[in-house]
């Protein structure tokens, strides 16, 4: 087996695609989440990686 066979692994903050949650009330969440995070930290100290932890 050379380096090429082997399968491709996933770092350990993305799910895989069917553990992923799918679905209309996923955008809703990240959006009161950034509300919430940019009230709090105000923009210049927010991130994107926050705002998804908030959102879950």
């Amino acid at each position: 087996m050379t380096g090429t066979d082997k399968p491709r692994r996933r770092g350990p903050g993305r799910p895989r695609q069917d553990e992923a949650d799918d679905g209309p009330g996923t955008q809703e969440r990240i959006r009161l989440a950034a509300r919430e995070v940019f009230a709090e930290r105000g923009y210049d100290k927010t991130s994107v990686r926050g705002i998804a932890k908030v959102a879950g």
